[in-house]
């Protein structure tokens, strides 16, 4: 079914639920009364204050406004309070759960609006507008944070206004929008690595918060608001920003009267002179002023092209389509080889993009881990880092780490790996067979994915296959960051240290031919390990190692999915196409997801002991530094055509199991799992489609595929 004039097909809203707060009256009514009609579960939030917030009218707009939904067949619950309180927030948000179990989207709506001239307005009044359009926006997104990240596409919506880029009598109320502003951009970057998409709307229309400026507009506008700029032009808007495929963040978009068009923030090209002066920028300060190049005389950025500048080349930045996450990594990349971040914990991190300069800085023994794994320091990182992880091999430094790598690298040797092969693809196999047995829609996550690299795993370890399912509740326990509590992730860290320790204590008494048994006996070599060594280094297997080659896996056999022409090709001879192409998967399969793409994060950082230089860019002593996969894997310096999914490349120098001393233990072996898992699942099955679209897990670190539906 489409709309008139239009080749799309209507967008559905099944199954969604979103809180719209002010949603009583105006702007909000209309925008749940939209989304109902499009068949969202909706809580209408409006505690019925009068227009200037200072105080509460009689009526209750938003049972009016439920009532109005449900006569029409739709799905409403109303809630009567304020969310300038955080109680209230929390309220609003706890209605959307008993009334409808879940949660997806918010759109914050909640205003009041009062005029006057600056030196006028009560200080009361400043405070009043941040509590209702701030705070009120801030509390109700800290309630909502949790269940929309569990939703895995949750979408925030922000109301704004014009009047925060100035309006004489409305200094208070455009402060506070304002605010709003700088919270919708702040949120973006923090809910990208989770799929929580946060932009703003700043509406246009005639409601009773115009009527109450009336007096200080001319009636001819005052009859354009009523009759031309209605409720119902604003609504599609905010409505499209909360469904699921809308892929912007961070952006802001006015809306009036059917017009529709992006605010962007914008950086002048601007001067560059490194002997500025005062008189310097008087005289220079129509450059800077300038929005296009000049042609002045003086330092410009090298890299400027005469295109605008913009924060379109920011980092962070919030997900869109792959190819223009491709292009937008280009231009960061020809712009700075690393930008310095605030992360929501541990402070600042240099985030290094280019692939050579990235390399650099993990074969440079310079930087080190120590401060973080003695706690001196706390892990720059957009999730709290999971205590445990400091404990382990990866948080070592030469040369503690040295000898513990040169002892593990011994048991994953490639010979090894080369040995376990066949084990491997007889196991594929095995898996392969049950699906084909039970038959229509398969989970190939559970059916394939997580079962291959545990088998495997186990044989390596000498750990019985059978506590599979311990480790997947043992990983996600230890990796989570959301959803568990401290209680049950200590309880499941415990469960394992005795399990592990109890295991190790036997490969001692009988040792057999696995890696725990040459681990614990290596003192046997002069290369004395403790049951306190070698736990760490098991955690760090077990519950790591595993996780991640499952991902590779779902993402390699999803990537394929996704392309006919290279699945095709693929096809033609798996086992001789499968080493180029599980590199190709690991540098670019998480583009290849059928979802948008943003930028942020890096693998775990380092401290400099000293002032380093990398590509022409101080770190300075004691500050930390990560490297950033997704530009890396990316850099058009190193990898021709990045964009391109092409699982014959052969030069492919990706980044996404690290460089250098800290290289991933366990690449040999996640490799050989990842070339059997993709040529097996398509020589047994070249007819293999996608069922239904993939679910991933946002409330653990990984972010894991938990579910991939197909079939054949």
């Amino acid at each position: 079914m489409t709309e008139k004039g239009s080749q799309m097909d209507l967008l559905s809203f099944d199954d969604r639920v979103v809180i719209v707060t002010g949603a009583g009256r105006g702007i909000g009514r209309a925008h749940a009364l939209l989304l109902a009609a499009r068949g969202a579960g909706v809580v209408v939030a409006d505690l019925g204050a009068s227009v200037d917030g200072s105080g509460v009218e009689g009526d209750d707009p938003a049972a009016d406004v439920v009532a109005e939904i449900r006569a029409a067949g739709g799905r409403a619950v109303a809630c009567r309070a304020d969310v300038a309180t955080e109680s209230g927030a929390t309220a609003v948000v706890e209605a959307a759960l008993d009334e409808f179990g879940r949660l997806d989207a918010v759109v914050n709506n909640a205003g009041i609006v009062r005029t006057g001239h600056f030196d006028e307005i009560p200080i009361e009044e400043y405070q009043r507008h941040l509590d209702v359009h701030f705070f009120g926006s801030l509390y109700v997104c800290r309630a909502a944070w949790p269940h929309l990240i569990a939703s895995g596409t949750g979408r925030v919506v922000n109301t704004v206004s014009a009047a925060m880029l100035g309006n004489p009598l409305m200094t208070h109320y455009g402060s506070s929008k304002g605010a709003v502003f700088a919270l919708t951009r702040n949120l973006a970057i923090e809910g990208a690595p989770h799929g929580v998409l946060v932009n703003a709307l700043a509406p246009g229309a005639g409601t009773r918060m115009a009527e109450n400026s009336a007096d200080s507009l001319p009636p001819d506008v005052m009859e354009y608001l009523r009759t031309q700029l209605l409720p119902e032009h604003v609504a599609p808007v905010a409505a499209y920003l909360t469904h699921p495929s809308c892929r912007v963040s961070g952006e802001v978009f006015n809306a009036a009267g059917g017009i529709v068009n992006r605010l962007a923030v914008v950086t002048t090209q601007g001067i560059h002179e490194p002997g500025l002066t005062i008189e310097t920028v008087a005289e220079r300060f129509d450059d800077i002023m300038a929005l296009t190049p000049r042609g002045a005389a003086g330092n410009h950025h090298p890299d400027f092209d005469g295109e605008l500048m913009t924060t379109d080349i920011d980092f962070p930045f919030a997900p869109r389509p792959p190819a223009e996450a491709v292009e937008h990594l280009r231009r960061l990349m020809a712009d700075r080889p690393m930008t310095k971040v605030t992360m929501p914990y541990g402070g600042d991190v240099w985030i290094v993009h280019r692939n050579r300069a990235a390399r650099q800085m993990l074969s440079d023994r310079r930087f080190v881990r120590e401060p973080f794994r003695t706690g001196e320091r706390e892990v720059p990182f957009f999730v709290p880092f999971p205590d445990f992880l400091r404990t382990t091999l990866q948080f070592e430094d030469p040369p503690q780490h040295t000898r513990l790598r040169k002892l593990v690298q011994k048991a994953i040797s490639p010979r090894r790996v080369r040995d376990m092969r066949d084990s491997a693809v007889a196991f594929a196999n095995e898996l392969i067979d049950g699906m084909i047995t039970r038959g229509g829609v398969r989970n190939l996550v559970a059916e394939y994915a997580v079962p291959l690299p545990i088998e495997m795993l186990s044989s390596l370890l000498g750990v019985p296959s059978s506590d599979r399912e311990k480790f997947e509740r043992w990983s996600s326990s230890t990796l989570s960051v959301a959803g568990k509590s401290e209680q049950e992730i200590a309880a499941d860290m415990g469960e394992l240290a005795a399990y592990m320790t109890d295991l190790i204590a036997k490969r001692r008494a009988e040792p057999r031919d696995d890696l725990l048994s040459s681990l614990a006996h290596a003192h046997e070599r002069d290369e004395t390990l403790t049951d306190a060594e070698i736990l760490p280094i098991a955690f760090l297997l077990i519950v790591g190692g595993f996780d991640n080659t499952a991902n590779f896996l779902t993402t390699g056999v999803l990537s394929l999915l996704r392309s006919d022409e290279q699945r095709e090709l693929f096809l033609t001879d798996p086992d001789a196409l499968a080493p180029t192409a599980a590199e190709e998967v690991l540098r670019h399969g998480g583009f290849m997801m059928g979802g948008p793409v943003g930028g942020g994060g890096g693998l775990v950082p380092f401290v400099a002991t000293e002032d380093v230089v990398i590509d022409g860019q101080l770190i300075a002593a004691g500050e930390a530094v990560s490297m950033d996969p997704g530009a890396a894997n990316h850099d058009p310096d190193v990898v021709p055509d990045p964009g391109r999914f092409d699982i014959t490349r052969t030069d492919n120098p990706h980044l996404m199991l690290s460089y250098g001393m800290h290289h991933c233990l366990g690449a040999p072996l996640a490799r050989m799992e990842l070339q059997v898992g993709m040529a097996e699942i398509f020589k047994r099955l070249p007819q293999l489609r996608l069922a239904g679209e993939p679910v991933v897990r946002h409330d653990v670190l990984t972010q894991p595929m938990t579910d991939l539906p197909v079939t054949w």
